[in-house]
């Protein structure tokens, strides 16, 4: 479920230099741009795990323990 960021900074950053921004521009914005998508994803994914300790038993709630750390 969680994205991988440097990929999504990387694509913001190459979308900013295709409409022709500066190198150092299109870095600020590409980051700026990205910081959204990933928190967006970051809670997602912890509200998911949330949900899944909650309601999940077995197996499913070892895998919300593992599946939300690297996401913080």
């Amino acid at each position: 479920m969680a994205i991988d960021s440097n990929v999504l900074i990387n694509e913001r950053i190459r979308e900013e230099l295709r409409n022709g921004s500066t190198p150092q521009h299109a870095i600020h914005t590409g980051y700026e741009r990205a910081f959204d998508t990933i928190l967006d994803s970051n809670i997602t994914t912890l509200i998911a795990g949330i949900a899944l300790l909650i309601f999940g038993s077995g197996s499913r709630t070892r895998l919300c323990r593992g599946g939300t750390a690297p996401a913080f």
